[in-house]
C-alpha cells in the first residue's frame, strides 16, 4: 500500500482549543484509514522542541483519552503560523497533502510556495467576520479544496 504524507497545521493537536480538537479528529481519521496509508506530520504552533513520532501501538493518549498514535509532531519556527518552516517541512518530508485549519489570514503565505512536487492543499477556513478582504481571495483560489464550516462563511467565499 502506497503511503501518502500529510502536513497538518493549526493549533497543536495536544491543545484544548476547537482548532486543536478538530485537527486531532481529522488526523486520527487518516491514521485509522484502512484503504490508504497516511503518514501524518502535525506542526504544533506552540511546540518548540525537536520533531518526534508517536508510534502506532504505543498507547499514548491525551488527558481526554484521545489517541495521538501514528502522528509525528513538528515544532514551529519563529513565526507562529509556520511561515518560516512550513515550506521547509513540505520539501523535507515530500508531502502529498497540506491541510491548514484556522483563520484565513494565518496561512495565506502558502499560495506563494512553489510546487516542486505535486501536492494538494486543503484550506479549512474559519471566518469570524462579516466581510472579505480582497487579498484573501488569492488564498482561496490557490487551495485545491476550500472548506468552510458554516453557511455564512460559504456565502463569503
Amino acid at each position: 500500500m502506497e503511503e501518502k504524507k500529510v502536513l497538518m497545521i493549526s493549533h497543536g493537536i495536544t491543545g484544548v482549543t476547537g482548532f486543536a480538537n478538530q485537527l486531532l479528529l481529522q488526523a486520527q481519521a487518516l491514521v485509522e484509514d484502512t484503504k490508504t496509508k497516511y503518514k501524518i506530520y502535525a506542526l504544533h504552533r506552540d511546540y518548540r522542541g525537536e520533531p518526534f513520532e508517536i508510534p502506532l501501538g504505543s498507547g499514548v493518549k491525551l488527558n481526554s483519552g484521545r489517541s495521538i498514535e501514528g502522528i509525528t509532531m513538528l515544532p514551529v519556527g519563529n513565526q507562529q503560523w509556520a511561515e518560516d518552516v512550513g515550506p521547509y517541512y513540505m520539501e523535507r518530508y515530500k508531502i502529498d497533502y497540506l491541510h491548514t485549519l484556522g483563520d484565513i489570514w494565518c496561512y495565506q503565505y502558502f499560495q506563494k510556495v512553489p510546487k516542486k512536487k505535486d501536492w494538494k492543499w486543503t484550506g479549512h477556513y474559519v471566518f469570524d467576520t462579516e466581510n472579505m478582504v480582497s487579498f484573501w481571495n488569492k488564498s482561496i483560489q490557490a487551495a485545491d479544496i476550500s472548506v468552510v464550516p458554516s453557511q455564512n462563511a460559504f456565502e463569503l467565499v
